[in-house]
């Protein structure tokens, strides 16, 4: 492979100690199967470039080589560098995005890839899937499509990038200075906040637009029933605006 884009995922792994040395054992001990069908997956396994998390960025694959992370047998798998940022319990995700924009920048002049080339999985949609475009990285998108966030994101590499003499490149949407800040757009990104796993006892969460019970199990790191039981929910259907008690996980 001739890298001319560098794609950006989210590993929703959120199980305590799925950092990227265990994803690193996981690929290594081929236990992410996929299907091999004609034009989706082609060789079995899912494979990707680098895994980052709080500490480290673990390479798996050479950047010259195609792996399996994006579009099944799309430009995204056939021409991209794939990066999976961690989300495991206690990692923290602000160092996490740190890192993926420092390994960014650095492949960016390393293959000769433009900032209008570094995208979000969403890019690259999935032939024959329910929802083609995936939401993913998940907390770096607006309600599920590139928007402020993704801005602020590519900024951040941006200034990376050019505190290693790269060349300047421009993004679409937004205009970025020298600095790696946004100077214009139509709505200023949302800040990135730590996912922040407080104590159960006193835990509470005002239900707001797109919320859903799976959500939440996953954000708290507590099950579904657990959450229903907690408040004495029949169903999974929940009211904007009411305040939801998290139990012990």
């Amino acid at each position: 492979m001739q890298p001319r884009y560098i794609t950006i995922h989210s590993t929703q792994n959120f199980s305590r100690g799925a950092d990227a040395l265990r994803h690193s054992e996981a690929l290594k001990n081929g236990k992410l199967r996929a299907r091999k069908l004609r034009g989706y997956n082609r060789i079995g396994y899912l494979v990707w470039h680098y895994t980052v998390d709080e500490d480290r960025a673990v390479q798996h694959l050479p950047t010259n080589e195609q792996g399996e992370h994006a579009d099944f047998s799309g430009p995204g798998n056939r021409y991209s560098i794939g990066i999976e940022m961690c989300e495991n319990k206690g990692n923290s995700r602000s160092a996490t995005i740190e890192r993926t924009a420092k390994l960014t920048a650095y492949l960016m002049q390393k293959h000769n890839i433009s900032l209008r080339k570094v995208v979000p999985h969403y890019h690259w949609p999935r032939r024959g899937v329910s929802q083609p475009h995936k939401n993913c990285p998940h907390y770096l998108l607006d309600n599920g499509h590139p928007g402020g966030k993704w801005q602020w994101f590519l900024a951040k590499v941006n200034k990376y990038y050019q505190a290693i003499g790269g060349s300047n490149p421009q993004p679409s949407g937004p205009s970025i200075n020298s600095y790696g800040q946004i100077v214009s757009s139509s709505a200023p990104p949302s800040p990135i906040k730590e996912k922040v796993y407080a104590p159960a006892s006193s835990r509470y969460h005002t239900v707001k637009k797109g919320d859903t019970l799976s959500a939440l199990s996953r954000r708290y790191a507590v099950s579904v029933s657990a959450i229903q039981r907690a408040n004495g929910l029949r169903s999974s259907v929940i009211v904007l605006g009411k305040k939801l008690r998290i139990p012990a996980s």
